[in-house]
């Protein structure tokens, strides 16, 4: 609009013609999720055969207490009930999903086709089975399943999730989601944690004692195994082999020992806790001061020293023949 008021257009600098209006258009893109579902009942189309065992598609979460769990899923919360491996409580497809699954398939923009999913007479009558309730009319799922009206989870689709439960900020996830799946308990792996050394100075420490040693520390002072440390908690570069030996341990330095275990111990496992930092530096109680972590880098602190000291009490405090002894005998028992 000029200084008269008049309505003018905006002109290209260039070609001298009007510059066209663009609009902002919006499209829905398959993501992880809808591609699996496809690929999961494709699978099940094509291996779906007398004496055969369908071909199972898997879809792995890496870390899903990461997300909103309520968010993420949404509607898709409820195809996790499972009635004789497939969804109970199928969904309404809502528009986008459905023109998704119904659009010209690809190889790389997989979808059930401009007519949907093709299965066989006898597939349908197999999956309408499970849902219809004998003396009543067919519900013809299968039929809305092929016809993307409706979303259910095939019997060969397994979904995994993983989830470290010592993490923090991290999203709740209700129990009620949590009942919907099956749920085991990795414990840590001391014999992995075997490949490892610590180096502090020119001297080495079994990983695996250590950890062991912390833990039942950690254990022991706050009775709960959420501070626990892991067989990787620290990561370690492949190709930082231990020099000293034939054995082809890997080294976790100093410098890493220092800024991510001792740090770790310090500001998350006993951050309330004063004296750990008396423990850690092995003063006596009528010392002093509170000993932090930053104490570690003033000027004149031999921090090898202080490494050593400490893996050294905790040697001393927590005897890993006993540890592994009485391991043994509840194992027995």
């Amino acid at each position: 609009m000029d200084a008269k008021g008049n309505t003018r257009s905006i002109m290209d600098l260039e070609s001298g013609n009007p510059l066209q209006e663009v609009q902002v258009e919006y499209k829905f893109t398959k993501q992880v999720f809808v591609k699996a579902y496809i690929q999961a009942w494709k699978s099940f189309k094509q291996s779906f055969k007398d004496k055969e065992e369908l071909k199972p598609q898997f879809l792995v979460i890496e870390e899903i207490n990461r997300g909103n769990c309520a968010q993420i899923f949404g509607d898709i919360f409820q195809l996790l009930d499972r009635k004789k491996g497939f969804s109970e409580y199928p969904i309404v497809a809502d528009e986008d999903i459905r023109k998704s699954l119904l659009s010209e398939d690809s190889e790389d923009d997989p979808s059930f086709g401009e007519y949907g999913l093709q299965l066989t007479l006898r597939q349908r009558a197999a999956i309408n089975s499970i849902y219809d309730e004998p003396g009543e009319p067919s519900r013809h799922i299968a039929d809305k399943i092929c016809s993307g009206e409706l979303l259910a989870l095939p019997s060969n689709f397994y979904i995994y999730a993983t989830m470290n439960t010592s993490d923090q900020s991290l999203f709740p996830m209700d129990s009620a989601f949590k009942r919907r799946w099956v749920w085991k308990y990795e414990a840590i792996d001391y014999s992995d944690a075997a490949r490892f050394v610590i180096k502090i100075g020119e001297d080495f420490y079994p990983w695996d004692e250590f950890l062991m040693r912390i833990n039942k520390k950690i254990a022991s002072d706050l009775h709960s195994s959420a501070k626990q440390l892991g067989n990787r908690f620290v990561k370690v570069d492949d190709d930082a082999l231990d020099v000293r030996t034939e054995e082809g341990k890997y080294v976790i330095t100093e410098e890493n020992f220092i800024n991510k275990v001792i740090f770790f111990l310090f500001s998350d496992a006993y951050k309330d806790d004063d004296d750990f930092g008396r423990y850690f530096f092995d003063k006596e109680e009528d010392e002093d001061g509170v000993w932090l972590f930053e104490n570690l880098f003033d000027n004149g602190c031999d921090k090898s020293a202080v490494c050593k000291n400490f893996l050294e009490h905790l040697k001393r405090d927590f005897n890993i023949n006993d540890y592994l002894q009485s391991k043994t005998q509840s194992t027995q028992n």
